[in-house]
Order: structure tokens, then sequence, then C-alpha cells
């Protein structure tokens, strides 16, 4: 059975409109498929990840000092097991939430091996309409260097217009998002590597390289998993075994 992965950095619980957007792309996944998939659903009510201390213990030796104060080691346990990933988040002061902020930095560690790499993604937004460019090319950056594919990333405006509250709108987007996903869980699509992914991974083989007289963790992972071997992101995500 295929696994979605999914966090809504929105502090408004069930009432929140980007997880409301996200649950009813879900809801025609789940249909889809015939239910035969996993969603593994955080947001901020029913997981707790503790602000990053800037220790850069995760850089260093791959342990965080607050490993097993919050629920983040089970968040990453069910990020790296898989098939898809959905990170959405209402835009706040042209940006997103301080909720998806501290679960980037959390795993800002994982931006230097491409943890994720060969993963399908999706950047979600709910907004206004201000900052709508301007957070999702942060979305798919931060995502990109996570090793993800962002394979779509959408903003819905919650007013003027009212995108949210336009049956004829909610329909065709939820119909063209939730067919992508299928299409990718069900291996119709495979993920490809792009220019952003590509210029990621070659400066950072490059940067990492430069730990070789004192290797730390970051080093070692690269080592240890072949990344030096491997002349392209595509030649790396060709290597990853189908879950």
């Amino acid at each position: 059975m295929k696994n979605i992965f999914v966090y809504i950095g929105s502090q408004g619980g069930e009432s929140s409109n980007t997880l409301r957007f996200t649950n009813l792309i879900l809801d025609r996944v789940l249909e889809l498929t015939g239910k035969n998939v996993n969603i593994n659903m955080y947001h901020p009510q029913n997981s707790h990840i503790k602000r990053c201390l800037g220790c850069t213990s995760c850089f260093n030796t791959g342990k965080c000092h607050l490993e097993g104060e919050d629920d983040l080691n089970k968040i990453k346990e069910k990020m790296l097991a898989s098939d898809f990933i959905i990170l959405g988040t209402p835009i706040y002061g042209a940006n997103i939430s301080g909720d998806m902020k501290i679960f980037f930095d959390r795993i800002t560690y994982w931006m230097h091996l491409m943890r994720l790499a060969g993963k399908p993604a999706m950047a979600l937004t709910t907004s206004t309409g201000n900052g709508v460019q301007f957070t999702l090319n942060y979305l798919n950056t931060a995502m990109s260097f996570l090793g993800l594919k962002t394979v779509e990333k959408f903003n819905a405006n919650i007013f003027s217009p009212r995108q949210l509250d336009d049956d004829d709108f909610m329909k065709e987007e939820i119909d063209k998002y939730s067919q992508i996903i299928f299409e990718y869980l069900t291996g119709k699509k495979e993920v490809k590597s792009d220019d952003s992914l590509e210029l990621i991974f070659s400066s950072m083989k490059k940067n990492i390289k430069m730990y070789e007289s004192c290797p730390n963790y970051e080093f070692e992972f690269w080592k240890d998993n072949e990344l030096f071997n491997k002349s392209t992101f595509q030649h790396l995500i060709e290597s990853i075994p189908k879950q």
C-alpha cells in the first residue's frame, strides 16, 4: 500500500482553509485508489515540533538534542516511508507560516543530504492574494534542497476571489491535483530531475567534499550512501530502489 505524507503549517485546526483544501484533494485520491493508500497527516493540532536550538549538532553528528522530546522522529520516519509528500501553509506576511518554518528548521540538515531524493511532492498555499509567488517559490526551493521533486505548486485565494467557495473552481482544482497524485502513486508518471535539482546536487557535492580532511556526519552520509559516485541527480534517483 502506498503512503502519502502531509504537513500543514496552520494553527487553524479543522477550520483551517489549507487543511480543508488538502483534505478535499486527498478524499478524491482515496476514491481514485479505492482507498488503497495510507495518509499520514500532521499539523500543529495533532503533533508537536519544538523550535530549533541552533546548536548545529544535526549537521555535525546527525543527532538533535531535542530527539525524543517531541514528535519529529515519528514525522521523519513517515516522510522517509512516503511515496508522495504534500506541504501546505497559509501565507502570513508574504511568507510561510511560523509553524512551517519551525518544521523546516528542524530538518534543515536533511537539505544538505537531499534526504528525500526521488520523492514527488506538491506545495500548497492559501492566501488573500499577497505574496503568493514568493511563498510558493520559497516552498519549492526548500523542498528541492530536501531532494523532493515538486510536481505541482498552487495557491487558493480565500478572499477576492473566494476560490474556496467557488464550486466550479474547487471541482476543477481537486480533480486536477488528485489525478496528478494518483498518477505518481500508480507509476503512470515517474520523477525526473530538473535544472534546479541538478544545480543543488552538484553544488552540495562540491561543498560536502570539502570536509574530506575532517569528516563530519554529512560527509560520512554522502560517502556511505555513495552519493559522491553519482554523476547527476538523475543518476541518483534512478539508483533508488522502488518502494
